[in-house]
């Protein structure tokens, strides 16, 4: 199901970003925050089990 509204978000978040510059610049700054912190948040807390 995750997955499944994971892409839904995405192709929604695409189409608003074609109608509105505004959302566009803040989406893409928001994917670039997201990808320059992914380490963290593999790395950041310890394994559990």
């Amino acid at each position: 199901m995750l997955v499944a509204f994971k892409k839904a978000t995405e192709e929604v978040m695409a189409e608003e970003a074609v109608k509105d510059a505004l959302f566009k610049k803040v989406y893409e700054s928001q994917l670039a925050f997201q990808a320059a912190h992914a380490p963290w948040r593999r790395y950041g807390f310890l394994p559990r089990g």
